[in-house]
């Protein structure tokens, strides 16, 4: 079902009130601002402004109902960020790819955006890691809190918290924070735009010199800024949204300046205290599962269900991440995948409540094999609230320990949240109350979709060139931001789904719907920022 934008609140006015003076600024006149305060009132005062962009991924990686933005130093790519960008490339041949949208970051420094929130989405946010530690280690770990569509400092004064401005300080040192937030107040940027990304520098390392661009100690650290966009119109609005990309500035500060660490202000803790919690829904769930299993009766007596395989919420530790390259929170080892272990938090939000397929015996029930299916339930977290965005997707896990096609958009189908509305009620066929039933969902992603049924709608077909029958389907669950706490939803107050795994015999003779590769896109062109080069070196993030 595809996305408008009709019912959305309207877009801001286009001016911006200028904190107490009481003075309206047109939005180009808080651009000019910004500029003004990095290019020449810094500089002037003797700190060190380096320019980027944040640049948005033009297609889908991943997350296939969404879109990830880098920040990325240098106007135009990689090879314009010369002595940084040299360094790397004779280092370590990966850092070809990735020396211009991951970066060291001194004490003393810090990373201005100047971002805009996206066209109306269900979900938006921008969050700080560590992206890559002494070469050899991945931690991917957030360090500090996404700012969300729910929690950014934005005008107040705006109809909507999309289409805005704001500016986001990323920075472990208070007095280099200090100075730039004055030097956006004397060219006139309104301090109730200004974020402040903070970095807890007793978990940080910083041994890096920025005159010669190279570390001094280990450990060291490489850090990113990603952007996270879902569940968005795919219209016009977005296509000028994706192409703007936004400046970005690195900020050094001169060498005579103290350095005083910020207060760092912790992380969110997730959760509402036991209140508004999913577990009334326990029972319903349990009856949709039977009633899936009676629906498949009733299609054929040849099929049958072979088992029920919990999925599990995966939540990572990201301190965790950054200290014991042997915790593994989402890559373990795979022996029916043939892949080995990654310490790795893989970029994973706080924002978000992730799903995946589980380990061990009980993921040798997801071989696809021809007469194979699979039907997903569970509860759609944003009927019951915790969600804001929903994304449930299978992809192929291949048996070889190649992960050549994990997460590639021709062998991703997926379903969100505005697919799952009806598709409880037409499988469970008044076994549960309405109530309930609109608040869960049940998705088959079978070879064949049998027609003539209540749920043969709510079916993907999943072709052999889609998931090969010697591959394994991994599900992937993405639900970001909990309203009441706009954080993710606390495993413990939510339901983890269920995973039908099914065959029939009579499979080859059923008549096939029309397969649901994915939504209609626009074509679109440009860069990928590395994305398949991290996936063809690495082993194929989850790129949460």
């Amino acid at each position: 079902m595809a996305r408008t934008a009709a019912g959305v609140a309207l877009l801001g006015l286009g001016v911006l009130q200028l904190g107490a003076t009481g003075q309206v600024l047109q939005r180009d006149e808080i651009n000019e601002a910004v500029r003004l305060a990095m290019d020449v009132e810094l500089p002037n005062a003797g700190y060190e402004t380096f320019r980027g962009k944040l640049f948005w991924q033009q297609d889908h990686i991943a997350d296939q109902d969404g879109y990830y933005g880098q920040v990325k130093m240098g106007e135009d790519g990689w090879g314009t960020a010369d002595a940084l960008c040299d360094y790397w490339k004779q280092n370590a041949a990966f850092f070809k790819t990735t020396c211009n949208y991951t970066f060291p970051l001194a004490q003393s420094e810090a990373i201005v955006s100047f971002i805009k929130t996206p066209p109306p989405a269900e979900y938006f946010g921008v969050q700080s890691l560590v992206f890559l530690r002494n070469v050899s280690e991945i931690p991917m770990s957030g360090i500090a809190d996404a700012h969300n569509h729910l929690n950014l400092r934005l005008d107040p004064s705006a109809e909507s918290r999309f289409g805005q401005p704001f500016v986001m300080i990323t920075t472990g040192d208070q007095n280099t924070l200090a100075y730039v937030k004055d030097s956006l107040a004397k060219t006139g940027v309104p301090e109730y735009l200004i974020n402040e990304d903070l970095i807890d520098v007793v978990h940080m390392t910083y041994p890096y010199d920025p005159t010669t661009y190279k570390f001094t100690s280990y450990p060291w650290d490489l850090y990113q800024i990603l952007a996270r966009l879902n569940g968005v119109p795919e219209d016009d609005a977005l296509k000028a949204y994706l192409a703007e990309g936004r400046p970005v500035w690195k900020v050094t500060a001169p060498q005579d300046k103290a350095f005083a660490a910020v207060a760092y202000p912790g992380r969110k803790t997730r959760g509402t205290g036991g209140k508004d919690t999913e577990l009334h829904l326990q029972k319903s769930m349990r009856k949709l599962g039977a009633a899936v299993e009676k629906a498949l009766a009733v299609e054929s007596a040849a099929s049958h269900v072979n088992a029920d395989v919990p999925l599990e919420f995966t939540v990572t530790d990201d301190e965790k991440c950054l200290t014991d390259p042997t915790y593994t929170p989402v890559f373990n080892a795979n022996p029916f995948m043939n892949t080995t272990a990654m310490g790795s938090c893989d970029r994973f939000t706080n924002d978000a409540l992730y799903t995946l397929s589980p380990n061990g015996k009980a993921f040798g029930n997801f071989l696809f094999e021809r007469e194979r299916g699979f039907v997903w339930y569970g509860v759609n977290n944003n009927a019951t609230g915790k969600a804001t965005f929903v994304n449930f997707m299978v992809t192929e896990g291949a048996s070889d320990g190649s992960r050549r096609n994990f997460e590639a958009p021709d062998h991703s189908p997926f379903i969100s949240a505005n697919d799952m509305v009806g598709s409880a009620r037409a499988w469970a066929q008044g076994a549960i109350a309405d109530a309930d039933a609109d608040q869960l969902f049940a998705w088959r992603f079978a070879r064949e979709c049998p027609p003539g049924h209540p749920w043969s709608q709510y079916c993907t077909v999943v072709d052999l060139e889609m998931i090969n029958p010697t591959s394994y389907a991994y599900f992937i669950g993405r639900s970001y931001l909990e309203t009441a706490t706009a954080t993710g939803a606390a495993p413990e107050d939510a339901l983890s789904p269920t995973c039908c795994a099914t065959s029939s015999r009579t499979a080859a003779s059923a008549v096939a719907a029309k397969p649901r590769r994915r939504r209609a896109r626009h074509s679109r062109g440009g860069p990928s920022l590395g994305s398949s080069e991290l996936r063809d070196s690495w082993t194929g993030f989850l790129d949460e």
